[in-house]
């Protein structure tokens, strides 16, 4: 069960829909219509995807897929925004943050996708590294605790 609705919000009138979810009822935002591109209007290359480039993609996503936990992403663009406008207030310069350029090597996809997925298994392998080392340093802590 849902109902479609209107109300105005910063001067703009907003589409959505109300359903209950829990013990709640909610308000989800949905766009008008003449808001939503059509995708006739966007000029997107043809490009056939080579077989291999597609495993590897499906691979990469693979190796970095995890179970969703929705609390871990955080809006911090507003506290940070308060923060800013906080510190002006006082009369304090604020610094402007230095972006972060990265730089792509090859332009190939392919390539791309090898360098990430060396990537991953290079932090995967130092990791594995590390807790050998711990183990081995418990194995060793626990064996001289016998000993005394």
């Amino acid at each position: 069960m849902a109902g479609v609705g209107t109300f105005v919000m910063r001067n703009k009138e907003v589409l959505g829909i109300l359903r209950p979810y829990n013990n709640i009822i909610i308000f989800q935002r949905i766009r008008y219509d003449q808001e939503i591109r059509k995708t006739s209007d966007l000029t997107i290359p043809k490009r056939v995807v080579k077989p291999a480039e597609l495993k590897m993609a499906v691979t990469l996503i693979e190796q970095l897929s995890e179970k969703f936990d929705i609390s871990a992403y955080k809006n911090t663009y507003s506290e940070k925004l308060m923060k800013v406008i906080e510190a002006k207030a006082k009369g304090k310069k604020v610094a402007t943050p230095k972006l972060r350029v990265a730089h792509v090597k090859t332009k190939d996809l392919m390539e791309q996708l090898k360098a990430s997925l060396s990537a991953k298994r290079r932090h995967l392998k130092l990791w594995q590294h590390s807790v050998a080392i711990r183990r081995k340093e418990i194995l060793a802590l626990r064996k001289s605790l016998r000993a005394d």
